[in-house]
């Protein structure tokens, strides 16, 4: 199979409108920083309007459309994270979990929830780490939101390998069944 050339998917991306080029960008930040790359995640975030120095700002051209929102948040909360500057993280996370639960979206509470899970680790915070790990198991279990864990599976297993299996209370047997799944993923 061919591989098409970064150059070429922004040439693809751009013919169409100015979201789909802030949807890739958005998608090329988190896989970045997944990767380790940190500095050119930092790079594509300044393309489109991240940056670590500056509050984050949603551009008006995606504004109205809640799934390139959440993505272009998304990469800038990863990107704090990942460079230390976890406060204004927390503080986007903050806003955004009041318009997830206001527009009822579970998957995106889901990946807030890890978000918070992963400062936590970062901080050195498990027993709080946990709690977020538990509160987004408690929201996917029902909904079987399976993709935010498998994104997130280094600050999972983190929390999984650290923590003694006793200290996992969780009240339902569909909670206990999926944190299993995810643990053994």
């Amino acid at each position: 199979a061919a591989l098409i050339k970064l150059a070429e998917l922004r040439e693809i991306a751009n013919s169409y409108s100015p979201r789909a080029g802030y949807f890739l960008s958005c998608y090329l930040i988190s896989r970045m920083l997944r990767l380790g790359n940190t500095p050119d995640a930092i790079t594509e975030a300044a393309r489109i309007g991240i940056r670590l120095d500056a509050p984050i700002s949603v551009p008006a051209s995606i504004s109205g459309v809640a799934r390139n929102v959440d993505a272009y948040l998304a990469a800038a909360i990863d990107l704090h994270i990942k460079t230390g500057m976890t406060r204004n993280a927390d503080s986007l996370i903050v806003e955004e979990v009041k318009r997830a639960r206001h527009e009822g979206r579970a998957g995106r509470l889901v990946e807030l929830a890890l978000a918070e899970a992963g400062i936590a680790v970062q901080k050195g915070n498990l027993a709080l780490g946990n709690r977020y790990l538990t509160q987004a198991i408690t929201i996917a279990s029902t909904r079987n939101i399976v993709r935010p864990f498998d994104d997130n599976a280094d600050i999972i297993a983190q929390l999984v390998l650290d923590t003694k299996p006793t200290s996992w209370g969780f009240a339902l047997a569909q909670e206990r069944r999926f944190f299993s799944d995810i643990s053994r993923r």
